[in-house]
């Protein structure tokens, strides 16, 4: 689809977006369609960088899109035993900048959303990038990881930090690299990492999930039947345009209805860790994915949370309504390439109900059925395409509103990433953990695999969430669980 085909389609799906959202009657909606047409074909200009994609003018101009976002702030943690010095971390993030132009350039916003893009800058401020830290013990050293992954990064200069938190006690310690979402989504910033992680070989750490996709012939991708799925693309346009309507959850003690975190509150993290195997095992043995495995679990940890705080939405017959984002980045064909413009933003974040049913079998067929409605749904894309009608018509201010809206309805945004299987040395240092976070304005969850382990990490509003901590223990707790019974069947 050519440039100008796409803009004329989008803003002809401006008017059922502006007529439904309440913003204008139907005759000014149509009206304002068609200045839009006209706009596509006589005046917008193009991209000054086609490098940059509508997620990532998008994700560059959150702050004004989306007030409330407490500053786009992603991370990567990881925990080694030793520090790396300053120097250290400087050769290994001076390959960054050489290989990623993102790292080293400053983002270039313009009044309309779409004209932004990335200036190089000529000379990195390194001491204003990394800073190294000391504390006395363990407890002090999580609470310097929180201090540091609360402070915003300036748009003055390029968008990322390195801090390195050191435990006197043990001489470990903790690694901070701190990106704005703009620069890359999750997927492509694993890919990314290999610059500063490597194999105990030597040779940098590379995804394989990422390797099958770049080695992926362009031939091989299934045809679409598009005609097909126009009854499926109607239905999930009109489920996009609602979305801010949907039936209020009735599960409060994890996030009180039609609330999201304030910008200035603090937020906090919580971590748990177990093998990876036992997931293994229970996918093996029921015949699902690793996905709906973890998804199944989190459900159930989400029930017993409710089950501790007494949630009075169990007693209701239809148990508790809980909602969360599941964020997923889509391929591109920038996953075949490597250098300046291979990390980027390309990702959905369709709506799943979580199944909080009582019976951990009826869980895990609810949420095979969610899954599998995820995988062929257009919520993700429409979602994208209506955002750039708002972009187009410079109603990015609307769009942030609405998207506020649905966020307010949602518990969690859950995520699962996969890193790496072999251990990796961080910096140069060797990695015990790797955890993934983001700042986001419900409770982020954020599943990754590493070294035949499974880590859950969350990041929340602790003012808000009784016990982010108990949740994420509890989520072993339920795996723990779980394994054991799909065990005892074995062996019956």
């Amino acid at each position: 689809m050519t440039s100008l085909a796409r803009n004329i389609g989008i803003s002809v799906l401006a008017a059922p977006v502006l007529a439904c959202g309440g913003v204008l009657g139907w005759f000014q909606a149509f009206a304002v369609s068609a200045m839009g047409i006209a706009a596509s074909i006589y005046t917008r200009p193009p991209p000054l960088d086609n490098s940059v994609t509508a997620m990532d003018s998008f994700m560059m101009n959150l702050d004004r899109v989306f007030p409330v976002n407490p500053g786009n702030r992603m991370f990567a943690v990881m925990r080694t035993d030793t520090t790396p010095d300053f120097e250290t971390v400087k050769k290994f993030m001076s390959e960054i900048c050489n290989d990623y132009i993102r790292f080293h350039s400053l983002a270039i916003r313009a009044s309309s959303v779409r004209q932004s893009t990335w200036k190089k800058v000529p000379t990195i401020e390194w001491e204003k990038h990394i800073k190294l830290w000391e504390t006395a013990d363990a407890t002090a050293m999580e609470k310097k990881v929180e201090d540091v992954m609360n402070e915003e990064l300036p748009f003055e200069r390029p968008l990322w930090k390195v801090d390195v938190v050191k435990n006197r006690a043990t001489d470990g310690g903790t690694i901070v690299l701190t990106c704005n979402h703009a620069i890359g989504d999750g997927l492509r910033m694993v890919r990314m990492s290999g610059s500063f992680l490597r194999f105990e070989d030597g040779s940098k750490a590379e995804l394989e999930l990422l390797a099958r996709m770049s080695n992926k012939k362009e031939s091989s991708a299934k045809k679409v039947n598009y005609l097909a799925l126009i009854p499926r693309a109607f239905k999930d346009f009109f489920a996009v345009l609602t979305a801010d309507q949907a039936k209020t959850e009735t599960g409060t003690c994890v996030h009180a209805p039609h609330t999201v975190f304030p910008r200035e509150n603090r937020r906090s993290i919580a971590v748990s860790t177990m093998p990876f195997q036992p997931v293994k095992d229970i996918k093996e043995s029921l015949g699902v994915t690793v996905g709906d495995v973890i998804l199944t679990g989190f459900c159930g940890a989400i029930r017993r949370y409710l089950e501790h705080f007494k949630d009075p939405s169990l007693a209701s017959p239809e148990g508790p309504l809980m909602r969360s984002f599941c964020a997923v980045s889509m391929p591109d064909m920038k996953d075949r390439l490597s250098g300046p413009d291979s990390i980027y933003n390309k990702f959905v974040m369709p709506s799943l109900t979580l199944s909080m049913k009582k019976d951990r079998k009826d869980r895990l067929e609810d949420t095979v059925a969610t899954m599998n409605k995820v995988k062929t749904s257009l919520e993700g894309p429409l979602t994208l395409m209506l955002t750039s009608v708002m972009g187009q018509l410079g109603l990015e201010e609307f769009a942030g509103k609405t998207s506020e809206k649905v966020f307010a309805n949602h518990s969690f945004v859950y995520s699962s990433v996969p890193a790496f299987e072999k251990p990796v040395l961080a910096f140069g240092q060797k990695c015990s953990g790797l955890q993934g976070f983001y700042a986001n304005i419900v409770t982020q969850t954020i599943f990754m695999t590493y070294n035949g382990n499974l880590t859950f990490s969350l990041m929340t509003d602790k003012s808000i969430v009784k016990d982010p901590q108990l949740l994420v223990d509890l989520f072993v707790t339920e795996m723990n669980d779980w394994h054991a019974s799909v065990e005892t069947r074995k062996k019956k």
